[in-house]
């Protein structure tokens, strides 16, 4: 059996070391790739463009550097790199990535830069987390953009400043009442007051780093608003 072949490949849990070679690329049929909490360092091989079938790549808990590559394929659904020491900005062509699902980045203390106003073409997200990296500039109101069955979005941690846009209270599915998981956006430069509609839909916990920061509404009772202090 040729392994060019191979389309499913886990190594979960391994205890696995050494890095991710570059020949990956030549498993052009390779749909499942997981190597999830292994030690895997170094940087991940620009030859993972070569494949262009894969739909889900899991490399989290492990030692992974360098930047994340362009050219990962199109195909994507699942994209969990979290917890490891990547650096670098997002790269431009991660948000024509119609399919994702699951974009799980956070914990990567070096990851810099913006998160781009094309976030809102990701429409099939379920999952997204870019927690605890380094990343700048406002949150992006295209996130509002987001398909209702969006149940995760965390973006807590980083270097985020303004005030939280009030499309993302069109987000119902973060709503633990309607069985997600929540959005957490706190950042302590995000500040000032929070919409009401925003307050209607989410807990101050949720959105602040410090409650009495980024009070709820102008006005604490404002029809609508939720006590600052939640």
């Amino acid at each position: 059996m040729s392994l060019s072949n191979t389309a499913f490949i886990s190594l979960q849990n391994n205890k696995l070391n050494g890095f991710l070679p570059k020949e990956i690329g030549v498993l052009t049929n390779l749909r499942v790739l997981r190597l999830n909490e292994n030690k895997i360092s170094g940087s991940l091989p620009s030859e993972l463009s070569n494949l262009s079938g894969l739909e889900t790549f899991e490399a989290p808990i492990n030692v992974l550097t360098g930047i994340i590559p362009a050219g990962l394929s199109r195909s994507l659904k699942s994209l969990l790199l979290d917890d490891n020491e990547l650096s670098g900005t997002l790269p431009e062509d991660l948000y024509g990535l119609g399919d994702l699902e699951v974009l799980l980045l956070g914990r990567n203390r070096d990851i810099v830069g913006t998160i781009s106003s094309k976030i809102g073409s990701l429409t099939s997200l379920r999952e997204l987390a870019i927690d605890y990296c380094s990343i700048t500039g406002t949150i992006p109101s295209e996130l509002g953009s987001l398909s209702s069955q969006l149940s995760i979005l965390n973006l807590a941690g980083n270097q985020l400043k303004g005030t939280i846009p009030t499309e993302l209270a069109s987000l119902s599915g973060l709503r633990p009442e309607d069985g997600g998981g929540g959005i957490k956006v706190a950042n302590e430069q995000v500040t000032g007051p929070v919409a009401s509609v925003l307050c209607d839909a989410f807990t101050m916990v949720e959105l602040c780093v410090v409650p009495e920061d980024c009070k709820c509404c102008s006005q604490s009772d404002q029809p609508g608003c939720k006590a600052s202090s939640k």
